[in-house]
């Protein structure tokens, strides 16, 4: 399960918004809500944001209970 507000602060200390992030990993706004809702992603798309987002540790957002 994704920590979606752990991910959220991440976009928000990045200086970016969920619109720039979903299209920059190739993502359609509804496709966006419905991961976030779920709070799964697949792994192509985790891989994006730990790189767009340049994250050190993704295990505490991406693997969180």
């Amino acid at each position: 399960m994704v920590d979606v507000n752990k991910l959220k602060g991440l976009i928000v200390e990045r200086g970016l918004t969920q619109t720039e992030v979903y299209g920059r990993i190739g993502l359609s706004k509804r496709q966006w809500q419905h991961r976030m809702e779920n709070k799964k992603f697949d792994s192509n798309e985790i891989g994006s944001l730990i790189k767009l987002l340049d994250i050190d540790n993704p295990s505490p957002i991406f693997f969180a209970d």
